[in-house]
């Protein structure tokens, strides 16, 4: 991460170096969600795709379901 510059123990510290040492912390902190963000956005995206997933099973299930039952209430015929 970034390093914070180390404030003198003087009074007369610069407006600049201030400024420069709350950047820099608001930096650290915006770095920091975004790492959330993104793990957080992997689970979602790893949920997703497992959903998908079950959603393609389910759907060849009954597809095949679908099929079976057809084929038993196919009329047959004797001739």
């Amino acid at each position: 991460m970034f390093m914070k510059f180390k404030m003198p123990k003087q009074q007369n510290v610069s407006p600049n170096m201030i400024l420069l040492n709350k950047i820099l912390e608001n930096q650290e902190m915006i770095i920091s969600k975004m790492k959330h963000i993104e793990n957080t956005l992997s689970k979602v995206e790893l949920t997703t795709n497992n959903l998908i997933s079950k959603h393609t099973l389910t759907t060849q299930r009954v597809s095949s379901i679908e099929t079976k039952i057809d084929k038993i209430l196919e009329p047959k015929t004797w001739w």
